[in-house]
């Protein structure tokens, strides 16, 4: 018999359980987006509490058990939460269960607005030049969980609130998951905007490889929000750094001011990446984090066409 810890919501779908601090009062729709990837939960799952049939409206009480349409086959549950663990951007390692101290998670953020809620409803957002891109400094409330990249059915959880440098893409609606009518208005394309990037602990440990992997020259495709373009530069063995970047906005907006905070940055180009392969000397080392979903290297033909030619001089994030 699964006992439910006081103060805790045990969360299960199929053979994936977890009890999670924190999250009494969010709703159901809350928690289904969170864990939908990490818990493989369907688009038409229907949620119950304690047995009873739910709609997302529901908030989580304390002690409440929420099971999302139950798959055949045996469960096997995961472990409680551990204590938590100070989070270093450069040795915490890949755990499928990573619970972190929110106090120790800092991280960069393009510009100095106040924190807007995980729901992006509300808060202050900065937009582009060209209306294309929503910046927010989100909050994501203590015991909310997050997909872990890089690790199937991983996530992490924070004891506490944290914030999260997002980057929205203001043309696609995160609600329906498609594009805006032309009515929108500019404001609610900011608020609701899909996510394009977030600075998250997935982020920084699918792109260590790619660090370790830098030395001599290196000409960096994409910039995103610049974090490792910060790491690529503070290592020691790296002399120079090429900024390829495909948006041209992107680079107007935030992107040239940026590459400027590092001496080590020599060019700064306004292109396709894969234009730019060849360009730069023999021994070159490319380094690409081109794609929106993590894994997607694995499918561009161009790219792995390439990885069989430059082998390690070239890396992309997820292959």
């Amino acid at each position: 018999m699964n006992m439910i810890v006081p103060g805790h919501c045990r969360i299960t779908h199929g053979p994936n359980e977890c009890y999670f601090e924190n999250i009494v009062g969010k709703p159901v729709a809350s928690i289904r987006r969170s864990l939908a990837s990490v818990f493989s939960i369907p688009d038409d799952a229907e949620a119950f509490v304690v047995g009873s049939l739910v709609d997302d409206q529901y908030r989580l009480r304390a002690g409440d058990s929420l099971e999302f349409l139950v798959r055949q086959g045996r469960k096997a549950s995961l472990p409680m939460l551990p204590p938590p663990e100070h989070w270093d951007e450069d040795t915490t390692p890949f755990r499928r269960l990573l619970h972190l101290e929110a106090s120790t998670y800092r991280v960069d953020q393009l510009f100095d607005i106040p924190p807007a809620q995980a729901d992006l409803s509300s808060g202050a957002f900065m937009v582009s030049p060209g209306r294309q891109f929503s910046y927010r400094n989100r909050i994501l409330p203590g015991g909310q969980p997050l997909p872990l990249l890089g690790m199937e059915q991983a996530m992490v959880v924070w004891n506490g609130d944290v914030v999260l440098p997002t980057l929205l893409d203001m043309t696609v609606d995160t609600r329906s998951h498609r594009r805006f009518p032309t009515a929108a208005t500019t404001e609610e394309r900011a608020k609701w905007g899909e996510v394009w990037m977030s600075m998250t602990p997935g982020e920084m440990l699918t792109q260590r490889s790619g660090i370790q992997a830098a030395e001599g020259t290196v000409v960096l495709g994409g910039l995103g929000l610049g974090w490792l373009l910060r790491k690529v530069c503070e290592k020691p063995s790296v002399e120079r750094v090429i900024v390829v970047e495909k948006s041209q906005e992107l680079l107007d907006w935030y992107g040239t001011d940026l590459c400027k905070r590092y001496g080590k940055v020599s060019d700064v180009i306004c292109d396709d990446v894969y234009n730019q392969i060849g360009k730069h000397g023999a021994k070159v080392k490319y380094l690409l984090d081109i794609w929106l979903r993590f894994g997607q290297a694995r499918r561009d033909s161009r790219f792995k066409a390439l990885k069989r030619k430059l082998k390690k001089r070239l890396w992309g994030w997820g292959f």
